[in-house]
């Protein structure tokens, strides 16, 4: 299980890294795109599929990868399936490989393959022919925070200076965001929506709204995206002050930075700055973090005892005879 989950992480990884930020730049969701791959690898794998069904379960993958961005311009939920639908997707292309249906060998590089069609370009080599000699799994980062990637580092820095500072939300007359280019149509456009976020979904990738409640609450979690919260006037009032500048000389992405600058009604001004988020190689999470946010999130859906005996397995899965001891468990 172990290894067919890293097989699924080394390419899910690679086949992004092969045309990077492009997916996104273009309008498609790269997990949807790119996910049927990696999961057809990893049920494959566990199948016991050989070299030949799982080249015919990718080239059977490729055409179930797909997934558009236009859920952004209203808010709607279908992102939210886009994760499920690609795992059944790679499951489907790997049992109809395992019956001798068969797929193009050449779905990533060929004529009609997945990046001259959805992206009319040439993919980059080096993230295939460098497989096994480096390894992008311990890259993989964790999200602390339930929303957007691209709004990380700039909650990070927001909470930072709440705390430091122990600064009163109300005093702050103005929260300006530097923001690279590529992240500004994702979560700072269009503006209207970012400052009224719609729906959970919106709010969850806006900006203002999110570093809005990161210093009204000190904390941003699920119940940060409650649909009874999008309502609430010290939010909106606040997000309607946090504008955005565009940063000419940012990495991204090859980091997810972070920089904010307060001015507050007493005449101070407050700035912090990170070049990049909490969860990833630069800055990464102590383990505590990532158990307490699984204890958090799995209390939601499972009783007490469950999520207590959960843990424990999960935390010595290399060490367990049979995986079904944990997949009985995830059962409601």
């Amino acid at each position: 299980m172990v290894t067919a989950a890293v097989a699924g992480y080394e390419s899910i990884t690679r086949i992004g890294l092969a045309a990077s930020g492009a997916f996104h730049a273009r309008g498609f969701h790269a997990t949807a795109v790119c996910g049927p791959f990696a999961a057809a690898l990893v049920a494959g794998r566990l199948t016991g599929l050989g070299a030949d069904r799982l080249t015919a379960a990718l080239g059977i993958a490729g055409s179930f990868a797909s997934g558009v961005m236009e859920y952004l311009e209203d808010g709607s939920w279908v992102k939210r399936v886009h994760a499920g639908w690609a795992g059944q997707g790679g499951v489907v292309a790997a049992a109809l490989a395992a019956g001798d249906f068969t797929g193009p060998a050449t779905i990533l590089e060929g004529r009609f393959g997945l990046y001259r069609t959805l992206l009319g370009l040439e993919p980059a080599r080096e993230p295939f022919e460098n497989l096994g000699t480096r390894w992008e799994t311990p890259g993989i980062g964790f999200k602390p925070y339930p929303c957007c990637h691209y709004n990380h580092a700039y909650l990070d820095c927001a909470l930072e200076l709440r705390q430091a500072h122990r600064l009163d939300p109300a005093n702050v007359e103005a929260v300006e965001c530097l923001v690279p280019a590529g992240q500004v149509p994702i979560v700072c456009e269009p503006r209207a929506a970012k400052l009224r976020p719609r729906t959970a979904y919106d709010a969850q990738f806006s900006l203002p709204y999110s570093v809005a409640c990161a210093l009204l609450d000190g904390q941003v979690d699920l119940d940060t995206y409650a649909a009874e919260r999008l309502d609430d006037p010290a939010r909106l009032d606040l997000a309607s002050r946090v504008t955005h500048t565009v940063d000419p000389d940012s990495r991204f992405p090859r980091g997810f930075p972070g920089w904010i600058r307060l001015r507050l009604k007493d005449g101070r001004t407050l700035e912090a700055r990170t070049p990049d988020g909490r969860g990833g190689v630069e800055r990464p999470l102590p383990p505590e973090a990532i158990v307490e946010k699984f204890r958090a999130n799995a209390a939601r859906a499972l009783p007490p005892a469950r999520v207590v005996e959960l843990e424990r397995l999960v935390l010595r899965l290399d060490q367990l005879s049979d995986v079904r001891a944990v997949t009985t468990l995830c059962r409601g």
